[in-house]
């Protein structure tokens, strides 16, 4: 707000990467450990947590009301991205070279979502809940700063601590770490995405929520895949290009479909939420019952 970014800039770019942080962390160390299953896997099952178990549990929480423009514009760029991850691990390969074009795709995803901003001043609308009416205008920059830096920090601990915990756990039980990757370690990392939507939703920010999910998404795709793709590439399991992708797929659309409205505002309603996040349930419990 102090430096007049609009709130759709603020959650694809800003909280949208500040959350997908774990991710990228948690992936970057299972493909250091050669845990390229595990790596992968949670670019991609963190994707659909977050439309899933993040975006349903936030409008079960908030009902979220947020501008066409926002699925007009980012939704596009959230499909080419998954497109391109689809593309390159076609072969069942993820290369050294397919981690050099996903980073490229990452900026110029960037530099794309903020001059699209750009080009529509007139759909501009800064958040209701600004500084004055909270009555923070006194709070000095350094405090602003402070918070969130913070605040980032606590949110990557908390997720970090849950999620090697959790993999031990796992681990006792036997469970593949490709199967930790997109369940486990995916909802332990997802959570920073899920309290900083709510928390927006909460205080009627609606694009900033949806835009922390859609930035999460963004980032999964191209940092966080890049991660193990840099860093340890190899062979891929092949459920992920049959089934795991398409179901990445199959919750983006379906999040369309159950928030579209003629006009320019659409809706995402509480039955919306529950059907996103019993699909997600439905799916994380299905991986347990009939993957190996």
């Amino acid at each position: 707000q102090r430096l007049k970014i609009h709130p759709m800039v603020v959650g694809v770019v800003v909280l949208g990467f500040a959350t997908a942080m774990p991710e990228m962390v948690v992936s970057a160390i299972a493909a250091w450990h050669n845990q390229l299953g595990m790596s992968v896997g949670n670019a991609v099952g963190s994707s659909i947590a977050n439309l899933g178990l993040v975006l349903g549990s936030t409008a079960l929480v908030v009902p979220l009301t947020v501008s066409a423009s926002t699925l007009r514009f980012e939704v596009p760029a959230v499909f080419l991205s998954m497109g391109l991850i689809t593309v390159l691990v076609w072969d069942h390969v993820l290369s050294f070279s397919d981690g050099i074009i996903i980073i490229v795709g990452f900026f110029v995803t960037v530099i794309q979502i903020r001059f699209s901003v750009l080009r529509r001043p007139h759909e501009i609308k800064y958040a209701d809940l600004t500084l004055e009416s909270r009555e923070s205008s006194q709070v000095t920059s350094q405090r602003i700063v402070l918070c969130f830096i913070l605040g980032l920090i606590a949110m990557f601990l908390g997720s970090d601590f849950m999620v090697y915990g959790a993999m031990g756990i796992a681990h006792y039980f036997g469970i593949s770490d490709f199967i930790i990757g997109l369940t486990i370690v995916a909802i332990g990392t997802s959570l920073p995405e899920l309290a900083a939507s709510i928390v927006a939703a909460y205080r009627g920010e609606h694009d900033i929520a949806l835009g922390n999910v859609l930035g999460s998404n963004l980032f999964n795709m191209l940092a966080v895949m890049a991660m193990p793709a840099l860093i340890m590439p190899g062979e891929i399991p092949e459920t992920l290009l049959y089934r795991d992708i398409p179901v990445m797929f199959a919750f983006t659309i379906l999040m369309l479909l159950l928030c579209y409205r003629p006009g320019d505002k659409c809706r995402i309603s509480r039955w919306s939420g529950g059907v996103l996040l019993s699909s997600f349930v439905a799916y994380s419990v299905g991986l347990f019952i009939f993957a190996n």
